[in-house]
């Protein structure tokens, strides 16, 4: 079995090709900046059937009316971002 690797961006415009490597049997490596963020593996009978898919207890379209909570304290939104950035390199 052989291994792909793909950066979100290229997965996202190709997804169709991605699955169909999975398709033949491949495993897809998804990597956001280099770091792997996820995996997906080909589909084996049985290996899923004690999983309940719940529906969604409403539209995705009610979404829009969300507000945002304020938060309780002062959150510097770029400082935390910078930092995550020089984590993640």
């Amino acid at each position: 079995m052989t291994i792909r690797k793909g950066n979100v961006s290229s997965v996202k415009a190709s997804f169709t090709r991605f699955l169909r490597e999975v398709r033949r049997g491949h495993e897809v490596i998804i990597l956001d900046r280099k770091e792997p963020i996820a995996k997906i593996i080909p589909y084996q009978e049985g290996e899923f059937e004690n999983i309940l898919v719940h529906a969604a207890a409403e539209s995705p379209s009610r979404l829009k009316f969300l507000k945002p909570k304020k938060l309780s304290k002062k959150t510097d939104s770029l400082k935390i971002l910078l930092e995550d950035r020089l984590r993640r390199a």
